[in-house]
């Protein structure tokens, strides 16, 4: 593939993902209480907060990552077009050892051939038609960790969760109690003396 016609295809696949979120991520919908599956997601493009990085490897998510990781509200949309060299479960496993390692920043990720493990078990039908427009990109969110959070708490309060199973749920509590964990472990650290006296890391 040429350099243009890469950045052709980019441009398509940008444009489709901005389409998809204005036509079905923004809408209210059965699954989420009669809410829209991202109730943000409006505002964020609407304030420009949302920014769309296309890219055939890997590397790159781990790259901004590491280097550039989005801050505050912002949230950074991969779409990998490289997915089909993975096996499903070996993305799996890279989402979680990166949530593993998370160094404050949240991965959440849409895999093609993952129609079958939906968050929402129980109407996966439905769920698959939020993806329909995208089923062949494979998607991956970059958040601040802390931001996540606090969404997923404002969240709580308007029935956002209502079709979540209690294992579901118990993962949410679970993603918060970790944040919570690694703040002190990591003020700790930061506030822990030196040999030449305390030294606060910033």
């Amino acid at each position: 593939m040429t350099e243009d016609e890469w950045e052709e295809q980019s441009i398509t696949i940008a444009q489709r993902i901005r389409s998809w979120s204005d036509n079905v991520v923004e809408k209210n919908t059965q699954l989420f209480n009669n809410l829209p599956a991202c109730p943000f997601a409006k505002k964020a493009w609407l304030q420009h907060k949302v920014m769309i990085h296309v890219t055939e490897s890997l590397d790159a998510v781990l790259e901004v990552k590491a280097t550039n990781p989005p801050t505050q509200d912002m949230t950074f949309l991969f779409a990998w077009t490289g997915w089909k060299d993975m096996t499903q479960d070996d993305f799996a496993d890279f989402i979680y050892d990166q949530n593993k390692n998370h160094f404050g920043v949240w991965l959440a990720a849409f895999h093609p051939l993952a129609h079958d493990e939906s968050p929402m078990s129980c109407d996966s039908k439905n769920f698959d038609d939020l993806f329909a427009e995208v089923d062949d990109i494979c998607i991956i969110l970059m958040q601040e960790y802390s931001h996540l959070v606090k969404a997923s708490e404002k969240l709580k309060a308007t029935g956002y969760y209502q079709n979540y199973t209690e294992e579901e749920l118990a993962v949410l509590d679970d993603r918060k109690d970790n944040l919570n964990a690694w703040k002190r472990q990591t003020k700790e650290i930061c506030e822990s003396p030196s040999e030449n006296g305390w030294e606060e890391i910033h």
